[in-house]
Formats: C-alpha cells, sequence, structure tokens
C-alpha cells in the first residue's frame, strides 16, 4: 500500500520507529494519539487503527476511503533543499483555501529515511528529525512560507530520504488539516568511497552520491592540492604517501553549481601501523607491514600483494577478505609474501566473496584459528604456499572450508600444523573443492590430515599425505561424515588407520595405501621417498624434507593410464605431489643470506614453455664471482650451460630463449638449475613445458 502512489495519491507515510531507530519525540506523539499498540496507524488525527494480524492491510484501507473526500483547507507545496554542507532545509509554502477555526495549531517539519535501502515497508518512512512552529494562518487566501533547516549526520545519504510538511492542530483532538511529502529537490553535491584510510599504496574508489539524476559533469579534487584530478562520476585513485588529504567535489547542471569538500577525509598510514578496512596495491618497498589491529578488505574493494611483502600480524589480529585478496608471490619470480606474527594471530578469512581470489607463492604461519579460513560461498584458490606452524582447536589449522564452491588447492606443502579436536591439515564442510599435487606431511591433530564432512565434494588427486600424527584413541588420517570423496594418484601413508567413515565412504584409485583398499589400481606398498622426514606429527620437520620419489618406487608409473593424467614428459602418471602435468614446484625462495656472495636469487617465469617465452635467472652479486648457470635434467644429466662468466658486483638478470637455443632440445618436465657463484652453489627447480 505504502508505494502504490496511483492507487493512494494522497498517502504521506509517516512512522515513528520504538526499535532499535527509536524516532525523536516518540513518545510525545505516542501520547498525543493514544497509541495502545503496535501497528498503530492514526489517520487525519481522527481515526486509528491499531493491532496487527492478517485484517490490518483491510482496516488501513478502509480509514483512507472515509478520508479522501475531506475537505482540506490547505494547500502546501514543499521544496527540500541544501544551502550548506550537512544542512538540509525545507521550505514550503502553504495557502489557506478556508477558514481554519481550531487551536494550538503548528507546522511540523519531518525527515524520514529508508534504512534499508530497498524501501522496505518498516523502515522507509521512519521519522529520524522533527521540529514544530507555531501557525497562525486562520482565513482563507492567507499565504505564508515557512522553513527550517536540520543539521544532517554522515551516516545518512540524502537520496534515501524525505521531506514531511503536516499542518495539525494539538488541540485535544489532534487534528491534521494537511500534509505533504518530498523527495530531494535541490542541487546536492555528496560522495563516499569504499574506504577512508591505509598504508601505501591506498586506492580508493570514489562513489558519486550527488543530486539531481541530471548532472552534466564532476570535477574532483582528490588530494587537496587544488587541481582537478577527475572528471568521472565515480573515479579511482591511488594515494602513494603518508599524510591525510581533503577531497572536494563539484557538480554541474545546465543552470547551477554546488561544491562540497571534506577536510582529512583520506589518512594514508605508516606501514608500520595498519588497521581497519583498506584496500591498494601492497609493494615490497614499504614492507613490512605492521598489523596492529584487524584488517578488512571490503566488499566493494581490492587488496594487491606483490612479492616479497611481509605483514606482520599482532596478537590475536585477524585479516577479513569480503573484497577481492590478490597475493601473488610468482608476479615476476620474487620472494614469497610472508603472512606471519612474533606472537600468534587468527589467520586469514574469506566470507561472502564471490571475487577470483588468489594467494600463490606465500608463506603462512602462527596462525591460532586457521591459517586460511573461506566461508559463506566464497572462491579461492591457494596455490604453492607453505602452510606450516599453524595451530587450531575447532578448525582446520591448515585451510578450513565452509560451505563454499569453487575451491582449488594445488601445489602447497601443508607441514606441522597442530590441532587439538579436529584436524591440522585441511577441514571440508559441505564445500565443493579440487585438491591437487600438495604435500601435507607431518601435521599432529585428533585426525591427521583431512575432515570432509557434510556433503563436501572434494576431488583429492595427486596428493602426497604422510608422517602426519593422529592423537585420537584410534588414529587415522581422514574423518569422513557423510561425504563421499574422490581420491585418485595420491600416496596415503599412516601408521594408524586411513579413513574413519560415518555416513559416506571414500573412492580411492590407483594410489599407493600403508593399509589394503579396494580399488582400481590401488597399491599396497612403502612409496620409498628420497628423503622423509624422521617421523610423525608435528615434532619432525617435513619442509626440509625430500618428498620425491627415489628410482625404483613402486608409485612411479603406476598411477591412472588415462592420458589426462600423464606427467610432464608424456608418461603414465607417478603417484604423489609430483606426478601429472601441474607437479608440485614447492615455495619460489630468493636468496637473501647475510654470509653468501649473492642474494635476491629467483627464477621466473617458472613453469616456461619452450616455443615462446624466455626464461631468466636474477640474482645480486655482493662482489665480483664467477658465475656458472647450468640446467639438470631429473635424472642429473646436465643439458645445458647458460652462462660462465667473471661478473662484477650488482644485480644481473641472465637470460635464455629456449626456442632458438640449439643446446636445448629436452622435453617437457623438471628440472633441475645448478646456479654457482665462485665455490658456492644453490639449486632451483623448474617446470619446462613444449
Amino acid at each position: 500500500m505504502w508505494n502504490e502512489s496511483s492507487q493512494f495519491p494522497y498517502l504521506v507515510p509517516v512512522i515513528w520507529q520504538i526499535d532499535a531507530n527509536v524516532s525523536p519525540h516518540v513518545n510525545q506523539r505516542a501520547n498525543l494519539y493514544n497509541v495502545g499498540g503496535v501497528p498503530h496507524a492514526q489517520w487525519n488525527g481522527t481515526k486509528n487503527v491499531i493491532g496487527g494480524g492478517s485484517g490490518v492491510y483491510s482496516a488501513y484501507v478502509s480509514q483512507y476511503n472515509q478520508l479522501i473526500d475531506y475537505p482540506s483547507p490547505a494547500e502546501i507545496t514543499t521544496d527540500f533543499n541544501s544551502n550548506n554542507p550537512g544542512e538540509l532545509t525545507i521550505e514550503s509554502e502553504v495557502n489557506l483555501t478556508d477558514d481554519i477555526t481550531t487551536t494550538n495549531n503548528k507546522i511540523i517539519f519531518l525527515l524520514t529515511y529508508d534504512y534499508g535501502t530497498q524501501q522496505t515497508p518498516d523502515y522507509f518512512c521512519s521519522v529520524i528529525a522533527y521540529e514544530d512552529q507555531d501557525f497562525n494562518l486562520t482565513s482563507t487566501g492567507q499565504t505564508e512560507t515557512y522553513s527550517h533547516t536540520f543539521t544532517i549526520g554522515s551516516s545518512y545519504e540524502v537520496p534515501q530520504m524525505n521531506a514531511v510538511v503536516i499542518v495539525q492542530s494539538l488541540d485535544t483532538q489532534p487534528l491534521i488539516h494537511q500534509a505533504s511529502i518530498t523527495g530531494f529537490t535541490g542541487l546536492y553535491p555528496s560522495f563516499s568511497s569504499n574506504v577512508v584510510q591505509g598504508p601505501p599504496e591506498l586506492q580508493v574508489d570514489f562513489t558519486n552520491l550527488s543530486l539531481p539524476d541530471s548532472i552534466d559533469t564532476w570535477e574532483w579534487d582528490l588530494d587537496g592540492d587544488g587541481t582537478i584530478d577527475s572528471y568521472e562520476e565515480n573515479p579511482t585513485f591511488t594515494y602513494g604517501e603518508v599524510g591525510t588529504y581533503n577531497v572536494s567535489l563539484t557538480i554541474y547542471t545546465d543552470n547551477d553549481s554546488a561544491s562540497t569538500s571534506v577536510d582529512n577525509y583520506i589518512t594514508v598510514t605508516q606501514p608500520s601501523n595498519v588497521s581497519g578496512s583498506l584496500a591498494g596495491n601492497w609493494k615490497e618497498a614499504h614492507s613490512p607491514y605492521q598489523i596492529m589491529d584487524n584488517i578488512l578488505v571490503p566488499a566493494d574493494a581490492e587488496l594487491t600483494i606483490e612479492p616479497g611483502v611481509e605483514m606482520i600480524f599482532a596478537n590475536n589480529t585477524e585479516m577479513k577478505i569480503k573484497g577481492k585478496l590478490t597475493a601473488n608471490g610468482l608476479v615476476r619470480g620474487d620472494e614469497p609474501i610472508s603472512f606471519t606474527s612474533n606472537e600468534s594471530w587468527k589467520g586469514i578469512l574469506f566470507s561472502f566473496t564471490d571475487e577470483n581470489n588468489l594467494i600463490q607463492n606465500c608463506i603462512i604461519e602462527k596462525a591460532t584459528t586457521s591459517a586460511i579460513r573461506v566461508e559463506n560461498s566464497s572462491h579461492v584458490h591457494i596455490i604453492q604456499n607453505q602452510i606450516s606452524n599453524n595451530s587450531s582447536t575447532s578448525r582446520a589449522a591448515g585451510i578450513d572450508l565452509l560451505a563454499s564452491d569453487s575451491i582449488y588447492i594445488q601445489k602447497n606443502i601443508i607441514s606441522n600444523n597442530t590441532n587439538t579436536n579436529l584436524t591440522a591439515g585441511i577441514g571440508c564442510t559441505g564445500t565443493t573443492a579440487e585438491i591437487s599435487n600438495n604435500i601435507i606431511v607431518n601435521n599432529t591433530g585428533m585426525i591427521g590430515a583431512f575432515s570432509l564432512k557434510n556433503g563436501s565434494d572434494v576431488e583429492i588427486i595427486n596428493n602426497t599425505i604422510a608422517n602426519n600424527e593422529s592423537t585420537y584413541n584410534t588414529p587415522y588420517l581422514f574423518l569422513i561424515f557423510d561425504s563421499n570423496p574422490q581420491i585418485r594418484n595420491s600416496i596415503l601413508i599412516s601408521e594408524g588407520n586411513l579413513f574413519y567413515n560415518s555416513g559416506g565412504y571414500p573412492n580411492v584409485n590407483y594410489s599407493c595405501l600403508s593399509e589394503n583398499y579396494v580399488g582400481a589400481g590401488n597399491i599396497n606398498a612403502n612409496p620409498q621417498f628420497v628423503d622423509p622426514s624422521a617421523g610423525n606429527g608435528s615434532d619432525f620437520n617435513g619442509l626440509t624434507a625430500d618428498w620425491s620419489l627415489a628410482s625404483g618406487s613402486p608409485a612411479i608409473n603406476a598411477g591412472d593410464p588415462d592420458s589426462i593424467y600423464n606427467d610432464t614428459d608424456g608418461s603414465r602418471n607417478d603417484m604423489g605431489a609430483y606426478g601429472g602435468p601441474e607437479p608440485y614446484e614447492g615455495l619460489q625462495l630468493s636468496v637473501n643470506q647475510e654470509n653468501n656472495v649473492f642474494s635476491k636469487l629467483s627464477v621466473y617465469p617458472n613453469p616456461v614453455k619452450t616455443n615462446a617465452e624466455f626464461q631468466n635467472i636474477r640474482l645480486n652479486l655482493k662482489k665480483s664471482a664467477r658465475v656458472t648457470i647450468e640446467l639438470f635434467n631429473i635424472k642429473g644429466r646436465k643439458v645445458a650451460t647458460l652462462a660462465d662468466e667473471i661478473s662484477e658486483a650488482g644485480e644481473y638478470t641472465f637470460s635464455w630463449d629456449m626456442k632458438n637455443n640449439d643446446n636445448f632440445s629436452q622435453s617437457s618436465g623438471i628440472y633441475l638449475y645448478r646456479i654457482k657463484i665462485d665455490e658456492e652453489s644453490i639449486f632451483r627447480k623448474t617446470l619446462i613445458l613444449k
């Protein structure tokens, strides 16, 4: 009824709220009309409807229809405008068309607000401001203009507001003579932004909220220097220097213009003191970023974190993503991104974000809820990270997924995490995910590695899951509750039982297991890792172990024979993380040790295609030295020499074009660089694709 103006042209809706959005003078207005229940409707000051139930609407219409022909003695024409920023003025011209004989007459000015932004019936006409003046007109033909100016709080948005004017007697019988309602009718410059503070490079998206809709031109001074920075309606601006910035907007129509300016609207904080809502581009040059309180990437914001950035979280703080996070430590083959704490923190939480979030080549450690939590229909790709030394109680310590889909977990090492009540590895509840080519080792929890619950649809392909510890009375590697995971081409090794099944059953094929298990191509055998950790659980370091397969391993060429699972060299799939078309590569680390003669070593792009791309080896020499760079295949045979020269101190990038290099004619697969600086050597893996 309230929004059907064509059907009810004389309806002026006003609601005095008595809940969390209490209206001004609500008690006086209630007493004036003898309100006796909720909902309560007062018509003309003489008729009312009290109570709820299915008959309320028909009762309201009945009262309305009795009053539409009531002869009003006044006409009201109302304008709703702004003469100064932060102020709203209601101006009404009242003309009497008949005599008014009542006493104690008032003209009442109200502002109403739509709390729900969609004009929901409960809140679209809620009274938020209320003032009255004496009304002295009594005789036919008298005319006068009345006005009142309100100061509006910063939380209100003018497009969601209406002005209401009522001429009324406040005698014993509070008779309403006339009323009018209007939206904003003037020129009103206004704006908002997705964030207002954060460290450099702070990227802010501004939203024009000005009225009317027919604005011709917008002029923005976004950094307070007196120069126009943008003529767009909704601009984006990046703030690179620490400080506070004024923001101004001038709007133009055919006949008029208006301006507004907010002093110190944007604050760019020091990277040593980060908190609150934020967005932008975090760079290694400003690192480390000290997170002093909880931080949030809002739903309409994006944060990009570049390689080499270190974030140090204060105790008990959390990073929450509702917008978009891109943390990619492989953009240029540089250093990984680090999420850590000097004490402990709560980890990274993705909630209600349908953006394509990415965490790649990052180190995530010392979280005490989960290193990464994904919930409420969020989407994240978690690729090639080191997730270690995290702890938890009720959530999976490594990665915890709840009611989400499009989750992609690949090439991570999840190691040395602990949990007292659930799993220390990966937990899935009502979630769809693909989990491939991960190394999940030396975790200690009530359940050793996986918890899959409540209809989770999970594919587990080419993973190495070994040397985890279950503290349950009867130890288990997997908890499976009302879920049916698909496990293929994986290595599952446990001193206890592999699966605890309750209402679900894993479908396991072409996998190497520590017990006999039904399924095509499964084997019960020692996978023969090259150099595994010395024991089970978090007391043994799974990060420094070598989980690749030794020559002669029964898991080599034993995976699913379907060609879609073939290794990069075209041979049949090897079980475990190093098999398949996208094998585990591990965290790409640069070298930065004080005793070395070189630093910041990186290999990029990685993987690389031989027919189209260069591959680069970047390093920084601390002194003059002989640089020798050689490439070996996985069997240890040298296939190319990229450099052998004496170089002075400084930064170098050695590039080579495999497409036009006569020394390289090998097949796709994993290769190993040996970078030798004088007598000091370091090795780097690379994946080369045809």
